[in-house]
């Protein structure tokens, strides 16, 4: 009777791939004509890594090997695929793999510029593979502005560089912009001369709860002193509900801290007590165990026949004590 064996395909391109010659014989048979003379596939090197999901490893197997790309390091990546249907979202997992390979990289090479990664699928399925392989055509109707803006940099809003009068112009997240701007910067009065203003007009449109989520982050990330600050200039400027709100805020916050630093203090206390008891408990253990030991011993050897006033000096104990100690029958006192 044939042996039965488990995920037959996984286990034959696992075990074959990683011959090197059967992997550059692979290589040169399916490999784009303009990327493979490019290569240098005598420095194929195998990757003993996999970057597989668990719910795929039952019907999936993937090799990762290094050469050499214009004098340049690259990775070919090879999944070989063990289901019997195709799969709509391979694209999004190829491009999971991908990120996974470069994080794995990342951290053997920190600082390193990434290697190209070029990515096979071998597919062992009956019926022909009739998904589209494309990533951006997942995304239908959308496809040429996913592509568009998930390629093209990052935008980054720099906002501690931003003018103060462009921030004026975004009536509600600049608020926000204007906090994080002056966070850190010198300026506080300049920060608090259109801060609260600001305050007062969002709470006159409707616009509290913003401004008290702002408040909320100036109270507990500007410094202490600053604080003061605002709470001083907001009693003077502010129309008197909204300045009860930020007052009642800061108290909160105020009994907030003290209750923590109550609680912090009382652990603290504790395990350092706790600690300190432990280790007096350890000496004085060390210390009673050491002087049982002693006076065994010396019992020991003035039954041996040693003179007790010589084994009282030895001990460091009366020789009244030894001599009651020699008279026992038992030793182990």
């Amino acid at each position: 009777m044939a042996a039965i064996i488990h995920h037959p395909h996984d286990k034959l391109i696992k075990t074959t791939m990683k011959d090197v010659r059967v992997a550059r014989d692979f290589f040169n048979a399916h490999l784009p004509t303009e990327l493979l003379v490019q290569l240098d596939l005598s420095t194929l090197a195998l990757q003993n890594q996999s970057f597989i999901d668990e719910q795929y490893q039952a019907y999936e197997a993937d090799i990762l090997y290094q050469v050499m790309l214009n004098q340049q390091e690259v990775l070919l990546y090879t999944l070989i695929e063990h289901q019997s249907h195709p799969d709509r979202l391979l694209p999004l997992r190829i491009r999971q793999y991908k990120l996974r390979i470069l994080e794995e990289y990342r951290k053997k090479y920190p600082g390193q510029p990434f290697p190209v990664i070029y990515v096979m699928v071998v597919y062992t399925g009956q019926e022909p593979y009739n998904y589209s392989t494309d990533f951006f055509d997942l995304f239908g109707h959308h496809q040429e502005q996913a592509k568009q803006y998930w390629q093209q940099p990052t935008p980054i809003v720099d906002v501690c560089r931003e003018p103060d009068e462009e921030i004026q112009r975004h009536r509600w997240f600049g608020i926000v912009e204007l906090a994080f701007k002056y966070r850190q910067a010198r300026e506080f009065e300049a920060f608090l001369d259109q801060f609260l203003p600001w305050l007062a007009e969002l709470d006159a449109q409707d616009g509290s709860n913003l401004g008290k989520d702002v408040v909320l982050y100036v109270l507990t990330q500007f410094e202490q002193g600053q604080v003061n600050q605002l709470l001083d200039k907001a009693q003077q400027t502010l129309p008197p509900k909204l300045r009860g709100d930020v007052m009642t805020m800061a108290d909160q916050l105020r009994e907030t801290g003290r209750q923590e630093g109550m609680q912090q203090g009382m652990q603290q206390g504790m395990q350092q007590g706790m600690q300190q008891g432990m280790q007096q408990g350890m000496q004085q253990g060390m210390q009673q165990g050491m002087q049982q030991g002693v006076k065994v011993l010396a019992a020991k050897l003035i039954k041996s026949g040693m003179p007790v006033d010589k084994v009282a000096q030895l001990a460091e104990l009366p020789e009244d004590v030894l001599r009651a100690l020699a008279e026992t029958e038992d030793t182990e006192l």
